[in-house]
């Protein structure tokens, strides 16, 4: 993926304290000449941007400016956001070659916060989350509405769950980060 993009001439900004509505507003201040789309709709209150160094930089400094927080990224290219292109055409063969099995229960879509358990559509979905925001607040904010209750995050750290608690205190989380955390 990062063969999409040269290196150094994509970046990626999280943003914090305010909400998406905010960061699109400031997203429509800048000159359209470059790309800068959100990548990540975290939670109320983080959201992360991707596009072309310049432009990131350009955001970061007006949020400066207004006293708001922008945290560059240390990632090796502007991911989910339209700069990938390249690399969504590139594994779009080798996922509608890949056999699926019917998901049971559906899975949880993050580019469209929906369930989803059509095999195709799901290998669809998987090429569109490359250039695709990713709408975790949403989908979180889907199945509590479809009434789950307890989310369990696996593998190293706690961010998924961080993100989770600002979503939704009253959801119960549980994180395995460890062979000692399964024993447990």
């Amino acid at each position: 993926m990062q063969e999409a993009v040269p290196a150094g001439h994509g970046a990626m900004t999280a943003i914090l304290g305010m909400t998406i509505n905010e960061v699109e507003n400031e997203i429509g201040l800048l000159p359209k000449q470059e790309v800068c789309e959100i990548a990540n709709d975290n939670s109320n209150g983080q959201v992360v941007v991707s596009g072309t160094k310049t432009i990131i930089e350009t955001l970061n400094n007006n949020l400066k400016r207004k006293k708001k927080r922008g945290i560059i990224l240390p990632v090796s290219a502007p991911f989910h956001s339209s700069l990938m292109k390249k690399a969504s055409e590139n594994m779009k063969n080798k996922i509608e070659n890949t056999d699926f099995l019917k998901p049971n229960p559906s899975i949880i879509s993050n580019v469209t916060a929906k369930g989803e358990d059509d095999v195709n559509k799901i290998k669809s979905l998987l090429v569109d989350q490359i250039t695709s925001r990713v709408r975790w607040r949403e989908s979180v904010d889907f199945m509590i509405k479809k009434r789950v209750t307890d989310f369990l995050e696996i593998g190293p750290g706690k961010v998924l769950s961080g993100l989770v608690k600002k979503i939704n205190k009253d959801v119960k989380i549980t994180n395995i980060n460890s062979v000692d955390d399964i024993n447990k």
